[in-house]
């Protein structure tokens, strides 16, 4: 068993497909194919099986996922500990990542408030959705995060961060523009603008679900701007955090309308890694994101402090999930 054969396994977990696995690690399907089957001959099991639409992790398969990746979390960091040490190496970069919501709007104004007062320090800002970016930590490609939907992975740190008012907008010029409330018999006619991802999809369906509504989709895009410019165009009614369309709002290029009974609100999280330590850039980062998490005042949004390696350790994905699951009160 090699570390490449691990990665290129990790990247098939990650993808569910070779193909993918192929163009990441720049080589040949075949090649790929060759790697999963002598990794699978080494440990005498199947660890993936073909579905209807590609492939999908067996039991084992699933499992050797997870090591698999504290295994290489950890080559990295000692990588990132001894090569970090190099004197050619500068001691005062970061890489910060972010879902595309939060790099559009929160992160790079702490950025460049952080520039300020480290003038030497050499800041990446990476975006990707939060599966992506928890991989990009787990393999020392990113420093520290903020996401919105954490898989609660043991080999990560994930705290929670801020709870976010979700707005739900219209064209100025849509017939829905004039009314203060789409009432929840109306709910099924409503087309949403979302973006691309099926987690977003999933959340908004349970949202729906919850008062027997169905979720109806015009349209997907992959970037808030993206949606903002569909709405403009009367495409639908949008969702996103109320911070990305506030300015679209004072302008009243866009009108807010409210969902009758659909609880809008979102939580992001901090994630780092709990396998190695962080770089003083990054410790000093992670002071700055916690100064700057919204504190409870009357009725502004507040949060849970602490991380998740002070609280009991629970035995599955749901409890934890609870555990730090918040609410917006407003």
């Amino acid at each position: 068993m090699t570390l490449r054969r691990f990665r290129m396994f990790v990247s098939i977990a990650k993808h569910r497909s070779i193909t993918q696995a192929s163009r990441e690690f720049h080589v040949s399907q075949p090649a790929v194919s060759q790697q999963l089957k002598r990794l699978q001959d080494e440990l005498g099991t199947i660890l993936v099986k073909k579905n209807g639409s590609g492939i999908e992790l067996t039991e084992t398969g699933l499992l050797l996922e997870k090591e698999a990746q504290s295994i290489l979390s950890l080559v990295d960091g000692l990588k990132h500990k001894f090569i970090g040490s190099s004197e050619n190496t500068t001691a005062d970069a970061l890489t910060l990542a972010g879902t595309p919501v939060l790099t559009t709007s929160l992160l790079p104004g702490l950025l460049a408030r952080f520039k300020k007062s480290h003038p030497r320090a050499k800041l990446t800002l990476r975006t990707g959705n939060s599966r992506e970016i928890e991989d990009l930590i787990l393999t020392s490609k990113a420093d520290l995060a903020v996401i919105t939907h954490p898989r609660f992975l043991p080999s990560l740190q994930t705290e929670p961060y801020r709870a976010d008012k979700l707005t739900a907008f219209v064209s100025a010029h849509h017939l829905l523009a004039k009314k203060k409330t789409i009432e929840a018999s109306d709910l099924p006619h409503v087309s949403l603008v979302v973006r691309v991802g099926r987690q977003n999809e999933t959340r908004m369906e349970d949202r729906f679900r919850s008062l027997g509504k169905n979720l109806k989709i015009a349209m997907r895009c992959e970037s808030p701007e993206s949606v903002k410019e569909a709405v403009r165009s009367g495409a639908g009614v949008g969702i996103l955090p109320h911070d990305i369309v506030k300015r679209e709002l004072e302008r009243g290029e866009i009108k807010p309308v409210q969902l009758a009974g659909i609880d809008l609100t979102g939580q992001s999280y901090i994630v780092y890694s709990n396998k190695r330590p962080l770089a003083k850039t990054a410790q000093e980062f992670l002071s700055l994101l916690r100064a700057a998490r919204p504190r409870k005042n009357g009725s502004d949004n507040y949060f849970i402090e602490g991380r998740n390696k002070n609280l009991p350790k629970l035995s599955s994905r749901t409890k934890s999930e609870s555990l730090f699951r918040l609410r917006y009160k407003s």
